[in-house]
């Protein structure tokens, strides 16, 4: 059974010490939902917001909490707003359900030996190998273009929402260290695809990026 893409976006997304292994990634998972319940047919935007085709649940508890929060919101909003609203909300949720199957794990330490944490490193390495070799395989591509045509949907979904990061200097050493982040960001341009839920998510992570900048 192919993995949701919010399942793959955050076991790409974390080292396997339990770190963030890319930029934005709270906005990236949030993004990655949307993606599976669009891909799904269970969300669309025919105009400025996100509206439900089919109520029916996914089975993905994770996808399933999101859809029903998109059914009984009494004023629509457009898909930025849903991926920065949910953002923290969905990570949270799907880190714990990936806990629960074994993916992750779950480790107390604490930060300057008073503040404490929960860590939660990977512990399915070969599930993260063998995604982020699907992606690499596009980005690393003679032809980007024709490689991602060929690829399956959720990897194109995957590359097309890793090109909305703003910072892909961290992603590059993590994901792909032959390539700087200009040219990361150049092949992960030629990989996307427009779709509503990648063009909501870069807004949403433009928006989080500021709103930290104006916090400092």
């Amino acid at each position: 059974m192919t993995a949701a893409v919010v399942d793959q976006m955050l076991v790409l997304g974390t080292s396997p010490e339990g770190r963030h292994a890319v930029t934005d990634l709270p906005c990236l998972v949030a993004g990655a939902a949307f993606a599976d319940l669009a891909l799904a047919g269970r969300l669309a935007c025919p105009g400025r917001t996100v509206r439900v085709e089919d109520e029916t649940p996914t089975g993905h508890p994770v996808l399933d909490e999101v859809l029903a929060n998109v059914a009984t919101v009494r004023v629509p909003r457009t898909p930025w707003r849903w991926v920065f609203d949910c953002a923290r909300p969905v990570l949270g949720a799907e880190r714990r359900r990936l806990v629960d199957e074994g993916v992750l794990g779950a480790e107390e330490d604490t930060v300057l030996g008073m503040l404490p944490r929960v860590r939660h490193p990977l512990l399915d390495v070969p599930l993260r190998d063998e995604i982020l070799e699907r992606v690499r395989t596009v980005v690393l591509a003679d032809d980007v273009t024709a490689a991602r045509d060929e690829a399956r949907p959720d990897t194109r979904m995957l590359l097309s929402l890793l090109g909305t990061t703003h910072h892909p200097r961290r992603t590059a050493a993590a994901l792909v260290p032959e390539l700087d982040a200009r040219r990361l960001r150049a092949r992960l341009g030629d990989a996307s695809t427009p779709h509503w839920v990648t063009t909501g998510t870069a807004r949403a992570i433009t928006l989080a990026n500021a709103a930290r900048a104006g916090a400092h």
